[in-house]
C-alpha cells in the first residue's frame, strides 16, 4: 500500500504523519507527489508507524507485467 492510500484509509493527515515519522510536512509531500524515496532510516520509521502496511517496495511503481 502506498502512503497516500494508507493516509486515506487511516484518516491521517500528511502533517500528522510527518510528525509521527519525524520528518517535515514538505518531506511527506515529496513522497506523495514527487515520487521521492525516503532514506533507509526514515523508511524504517514508516514501516514501523504503519505497522507494515507501507513497505519499501511500495515506493517503487514496478510494472509486474514483464520486461
Amino acid at each position: 500500500m502506498d502512503i497516500a492510500a494508507y493516509l486515506k484509509q487511516s484518516k491521517i493527515t500528511p502533517s500528522a504523519f510527518s510528525r509521527a515519522i519525524g520528518v517535515s510536512p514538505e518531506s511527506v509531500r515529496r513522497y506523495l507527489q514527487d515520487g521521492r524515496v525516503p532514506r533507509a532510516d526514515i523508511m524504517a520509521r514508516i514501516v514501523e508507524t504503519t505497522q507494515g502496511q507501507v513497505l519499501p517496495n511500495d515506493f517503487f511503481k514496478l510494472n509486474n507485467g514483464g520486461a
